[in-house]
């Protein structure tokens, strides 16, 4: 075909819609070189419709692409990562010490004579009292919950709340009430809860598994 009619037939496919990669690939001919040729060239309206829905059928199978890719990946991860059973009830008693230690040493507090831990997450606080009451025969009634909120928020659905995650009785419950200025106001914070156990050979056994836990990376 000749230039000439390379160029009119260009024109008239960019008229109808047809974007520079269509023309190029139709046309046999580069990309930059379709866009030096219809710098100028007027669109129809039902040119511009038809480039919009290529437009959204590209971004559409863009996003599509991507999930697609996320969703291998994952798989990918899933697939060489360790399992766990479906329930902790199905580890034993050392395991179980393991997990409990590892959660202690990053969330614990590490000096005193009591196992001290706090958390906002309610899900990591349930964890670590599953894991507790898992490892050791605990006495409930030496359990003991300071509950850190603010002035603005209500702390009869905070305690509420919070007893229900733990487990631990109300009666065993302390309010630490922290100043705010209410300038930055988190609608959806449930506030902060410490979880303290006072039993000296408790707190030195986990420290002890931390401890022996450092030694064997060094």
């Amino acid at each position: 075909m000749k230039q000439v009619d390379l160029l009119n037939r260009a024109m008239e496919l960019r008229s109808k819609g047809y974007s520079l990669r269509e023309i190029s690939e139709d046309l046999k001919i580069s990309k930059s070189t379709a866009s030096v040729w219809l710098s100028n060239v007027g669109i129809t309206s039902a040119g511009y419709n038809r480039l919009e829905r290529i437009s959204d059928e590209g971004r559409r199978k863009g996003i599509e692409a991507t999930k697609n890719k996320k969703i291998q990946r994952q798989q990918n991860v899933a697939n060489k990562t360790i399992k766990f059973v479906d329930n902790l009830d199905g580890y034993n008693i050392d395991q179980c010490k393991v997990f409990l230690a590892m959660l202690y040493w990053g969330e614990g507090a590490k000096t005193g004579n009591r196992l001290t831990f706090i958390n906002s997450d309610p899900l990591m606080i349930k964890t670590y009292l599953f894991l507790l009451r898992k490892c050791f025969k605990i006495d409930e009634s030496k359990l003991r919950s300071v509950l850190h909120v603010h002035k603005y928020h209500d702390q009869d659905e905070l305690l509420r709340y919070w007893q229900d995650i733990t487990g631990i009785n109300k009666k065993n419950f302390s309010i630490y009430q922290k100043d705010n200025t209410a300038k930055r106001i988190k609608q959806d914070y449930k506030g902060c809860v410490s979880i303290r156990y006072g039993n000296i050979n408790l707190f030195d056994e986990v420290l002890l598994i931390i401890d022996r836990f450092k030694k064997s990376i060094k």
